[in-house]
């Protein structure tokens, strides 16, 4: 019964973390681009989307280790690739 309650509480904590990510994206999707080019700190745990992503890359010049470490740092949380995965 443990074991069962775990995979449910997985799938639960999975879905939540979709959920998330889909409303970051419906958020950015709202702000546009002009408010989405100027960086700033998010509350913790805050889904880093693709869009976004490519935002903090362009402002390191490309630089994919700077560009975690900064998305970290402002309070990103980087989604697995399953989460990323599902647009594709």
């Amino acid at each position: 019964r443990y074991i069962k309650n775990q995979r449910v509480l997985s799938v639960a904590e999975q879905k939540m973390k979709e959920l998330a990510y889909d409303l970051q994206e419906l958020n950015e999707q709202d702000m546009g681009s002009s408010k989405m080019a100027k960086i700033r700190h998010v509350a913790k745990g805050t889904p880093l989307t693709t869009e976004m992503a490519k935002v903090l890359l362009d402002k390191v010049n490309g630089d994919e280790q700077k560009a975690m470490k900064l998305a970290v740092s402002l309070g990103y949380e980087i989604p697995s690739e399953e989460i990323y995965g599902r647009r594709k």
